[in-house]
């Protein structure tokens, strides 16, 4: 039996190990080659039952996917603010009848009040047009670290000084380096590093780059986000949120619910 798993999340690795470890051929799709290159860099990753496939693909493509591989189910692993992706993967299901799971890692941290965070914004845009329009010291002057990725860049330049107070943690990527080019921010302002990071190489950060204002996503327990805001607490750093895009995807699974519903069926299909 054949699935296919959009990955780019610890959750779509786990699953994928389980899954091979279980018997099932697994088609693993990765956006980009570094996602590609941190899987083969695992040495307890799968190397048989498992191929993985590289590149940014929009319903069309997947729907090829699906179709040139047999794919039976498939298994939407991929970051939980990706709402487009999502998107793109179930109307592709729906195209082509199959089974769509959404394995969504646990972005509430329950042992984090609701107060751990100092304002909370429902996307990065009206989050930078706040910086960019308060007349508040706390939040028109000092260090900005951003910690939410290299594609949404260019909504930082309305910021006053962005230049002088941006500084962001990018994946160490051509890409990401290019975006960060592009959107203007100065290259001893890039720090391109993989994560997930320790509450106290947060720390080390905040203090050496003097950080006052920290945006971020809540990217869950596996990314860290639970060091990042801890470290932002004992460094007196703001912290500004961008809340979770309400997904639109039905039911959510665990890997335990996924992997039980698909050997209940595959003993269906052998009987």
């Amino acid at each position: 039996m054949n699935i296919l798993v959009f990955a780019g999340t610890t959750e779509g690795r786990l699953f994928t190990k389980e899954a091979v470890a279980l018997g099932f051929n697994v088609f693993v799709s990765v956006a980009t080659e570094y996602g590609k290159e941190d899987l083969l860099e695992d040495s307890s990753f799968p190397k048989n039952n498992c191929t993985i496939l590289q590149g940014r693909l929009d319903i069309e493509a997947i729907k090829d996917v699906i179709e040139k591989y047999d794919v039976s189910f498939v298994i939407d692993a991929t970051h939980p603010y990706a709402a487009i992706v999502s998107h793109n993967i179930i109307e592709a299901c729906n195209a082509k009848e199959k089974k769509y799971y959404r394995l969504l890692r646990d972005i509430k941290i329950s042992n984090l009040k609701s107060t751990n965070y100092d304002a909370e914004f429902s996307s990065l845009k009206d989050l930078c047009d706040f910086l960019a329009k308060s007349e508040n010291a706390c939040y028109s002057k000092g260090n900005i670290f951003i910690s939410t990725g290299s594609k949404e860049l260019l909504c930082f330049s309305s910021i006053p000084f962005y230049k002088d107070r941006v500084y962001v943690r990018v994946l160490p990527t051509v890409d990401s380096i290019e975006k960060c080019k592009a959107a203007g921010i100065l290259q001893n302002h890039i720090i391109a590093m993989q994560g997930p990071f320790s509450k106290d190489m947060n720390k080390v950060m905040f203090k050496d780059f003097n950080i006052k204002i920290l945006v971020t996503k809540e990217s869950g327990i596996s990314g860290g986000y639970l060091e990042k805001i801890e470290a932002a607490k004992e460094c007196s750093v703001i912290i500004l949120r961008v809340k979770p895009p309400v997904e639109n995807v039905g039911k959510t699974y665990s890997q335990e619910e996924i992997l039980e519903e698909l050997n209940g069926k595959r003993k269906s299909y052998t009987c």
